[in-house]
């Protein structure tokens, strides 16, 4: 009796009340993909086929949860909450799809973190495969980074744009076919092979925004335009969703196997016990923020021989300026840690990236952009260093603070003019 109680009435009220304090803190985009994502749980979760309990993801939560005593950010805060969540429901009523997990991951932040600022070269590298089909084809294109330009406009290759901003919604839709399936064959996929969808489903949405591009550019179509939005929804249906139709229905076909037989058992008092515990805890460090400690990676003897003022923005962030360049240096504390992109900072200020691309100063490679705001145009350039090596590489910077070369510092030069940037650039590397 004692045992029903926690599991139908305790534990569900206890998650739902973590999850509002992640949402009453802002943690979440609240956009379309968040809503959809919540739309599809009971979806995935009503379709389920009876299975035995599992304890699968324990060492998981463990693993997270002792992370958590050291990592005081607010990922790991939810991906405990996440494996949790999916732990007590598997242990307490049956093993369930791991499908429920892609969801929980897709409608995070993260996501969109990891979507924006992984997939930043591909964003360039989407430029030059485009001038590079339009220039074959015959058209007058020049390529600048991210900017595309022909007949006189210019096309910039950009992650608010309707294709790339789509990529969390051609995930779920995985998610549903994937669901759909099992409801209507009574078969699985194996675990593994269900990351292999979603990698192709990334593929076909890149091929998707390549065609979406040169659409554009060839009929030009500003972003102003409606006709700009309903040719990122129609790439996306013709090039992403209805291809994904298909590849689920065959995949089903060729490699899903029949769900295990269901073998009866009882509650487990000791799992309960577990599952008590692990959600005190897991409470516990939702709601106790700590301030991470923020490790200086510039040379103060560096910063002396330079003539900056200098100002401490907040924790972690330092601003050096003088009447040539403005410099923001922000330290990252481990290889798991976001990175204070400058391309999401500088547009929360209101600025607009004109153009990006990578550039090699002095055996570096780095990336510079153009920044407006109304008439004003700034130039600016980033990077990572840990005052011996110099990258634009996220894998880079991430697998050298693993390997215990030093902590990095993301280092973001502003000027008004390209000279002065040149020389702010050759001065910081």
């Amino acid at each position: 009796m004692y045992g029903k109680f926690l599991m139908f009435k305790v534990f569900p009220v206890v998650c739902i009340i973590l999850f509002l304090l992640f949402f009453r803190s802002g943690y979440f985009l609240n956009d379309s993909t968040f809503w959809i994502g919540l739309c599809l749980i009971p979806y995935v979760l009503r379709y389920q086929r009876k299975q035995n309990r599992s304890l699968r993801f324990l060492p998981l939560v463990l693993l997270i949860m002792a992370a958590g005593f050291y990592v005081h950010a607010a990922t790991v805060r939810y991906l405990l909450f996440t494996f949790t969540v999916i732990l007590l429901i598997e242990s307490c009523y049956q093993k369930i799809s791991s499908l429920l997990l892609w969801i929980f991951l897709i409608i995070s932040p993260l996501f969109q973190y990891l979507s924006e600022i992984f997939t930043f070269p591909i964003r360039i590298k989407l430029s030059e495969w485009t001038g590079h089909i339009l220039q074959m084809a015959g058209f007058d294109v020049r390529i600048s980074g991210n900017l595309i330009q022909m007949n006189g406009e210019e096309f910039s290759v950009d992650p608010a744009c309707m294709g790339l901003r789509m990529i969390g919604l051609s995930f779920l839709a995985g998610v549903f076919l994937n669901q759909h399936y099992q409801h209507v064959t009574g078969k699985n996929l194996s675990f593994f092979t269900t990351p292999l969808l979603m990698t192709i489903v990334f593929v076909l949405n890149i091929f998707s925004n390549l065609i979406r591009i040169l659409i554009l550019v060839i009929f030009n179509i500003p972003p102003q335009d409606i006709m700009h939005d309903f040719v990122g929804i129609l790439s996306l249906v013709i090039y992403v969703w209805v291809p994904l139709l298909f590849l689920i229905k065959l995949v089903y076909k060729q490699f899903s196997r029949p769900f295990p037989i269901q073998i009866t058992s009882q509650s487990n008092t000791y799992s309960l016990y577990i599952n008590c515990i692990i959600l005190v805890i897991n409470a516990f460090l939702i709601l106790h923020k700590t301030e991470a400690n923020h490790l200086n990676t510039v040379n103060p003897e560096i910063l002396k021989s330079r003539n900056y003022n200098i100002k401490i923005v907040e924790n972690g962030i330092t601003q050096f300026r003088n009447k040539h360049a403005l410099v923001y240096v922000k330290n990252i504390n481990g290889f798991y840690a976001t990175d204070h992109s400058p391309y999401i900072c500088w547009k929360g200020s209101g600025y607009e990236f004109k153009s990006v691309k990578q550039e090699i100063i002095s055996g570096n490679r780095i990336y510079t952009g153009t920044l407006q705001k109304g008439d004003e145009n700034l130039q600016t350039a980033w990077w990572f260093s840990n005052n011996k090596c110099n990258t634009n590489s996220q894998l880079d910077w991430r697998w050298r603070m693993i390997k215990g070369e030093g902590n990095f510092a993301l280092i973001n030069v502003t000027s008004t003019s390209k000279e002065d940037l040149q020389l702010a650039i050759q001065e910081w590397l």
